[in-house]
């Protein structure tokens, strides 16, 4: 007797019908990093590059079991510059029953070929702007994520870090209180900018970055508070930070 052997999941394109399913497989194949509906709309659907032929998923039975997502710009971030050589994955996972199969392999070879076709000869995982959906790969996590890139050809560029601060029990340091003090005394000026401050604010984002002065943008635009911001002005005037 001989066993029979398991259906092979396609690989297409994401289709109108996949977001639940799709979902749900990530969340089950990546719990330190789960994803709302509302996030993957936001940071996925309305990207304005987003390409419902670079979003490749595994199906099987109607159900996604796995998904590679390839982003290219056709909209540029600032002024002109489409990056026509550089490509991104910004996410890959296959839900766990259907692990050490060889699908994980399949899907990011096909994302890969998908921007290959697209003349993409450099490709980076996660470091996509405006719509970062993981800071990079957390290798301890995710270990056979991470031989599968490296077998890939993928190789480190620099280590990601994110940073948080619990605020219950939170007192400012003597020290920093100090440190403010004296700088106010020669001059420097803190506090929440005003409608006014935005212009010398965001020309200063610019000067970092086009992504920062546009995260800027979009976060007052959509609502949040200027009390989120504090900014810096120097003894003449400058905005400094």
């Amino acid at each position: 007797m001989s066993a029979t052997p398991r259906p092979r999941p396609v690989l297409r394109p994401f289709r109108p019908g996949d977001g639940r399913s799709l979902l749900a497989a990530w969340c089950r194949s990546a719990p330190d990093d789960p994803i709302t509906a509302a996030r993957f709309r936001t940071l996925i659907l309305l990207d304005p590059n987003f390409d419902p032929e670079g979003l490749r998923v595994a199906a099987l039975d109607g159900q996604v079991v796995g998904a590679a997502y390839a982003v290219r710009r056709r909209t540029p971030l600032a002024g002109t510059d489409l990056e026509p050589d550089v490509g991104w994955i910004l996410f890959f996972f296959v839900d766990p029953p259907h692990r050490r199969t060889g699908l994980g392999r399949r899907l990011l070879t096909d994302a890969l070929d998908w921007l290959r076709g697209h003349g993409r000869t450099r490709v980076d995982f996660a470091p996509y702007a405006p719509h970062y959906v993981l800071p990079g790969l957390d290798r301890a996590a995710y270990p056979e994520a991470a031989r599968l890139l490296a077998g890939l050809g993928f190789r480190p560029r620099y280590e990601a870090a994110a940073m948080d601060r619990g605020l219950v029990g939170y007192r400012v340091p003597d020290e920093v209180r100090r440190h403010e003090a004296a700088l106010t005394a020669r001059g420097h000026r803190f506090g929440t900018p005003s409608d006014d401050d935005l212009v010398d604010l965001l020309g200063l984002a610019e000067e970092f970055t086009p992504d920062w002065a546009r995260a800027i943008r979009q976060c007052l635009t959509g609502g949040a508070p200027l009390e989120r911001i504090v900014v810096a002005r120097a003894p003449d005037g400058r905005m400094a930070g």
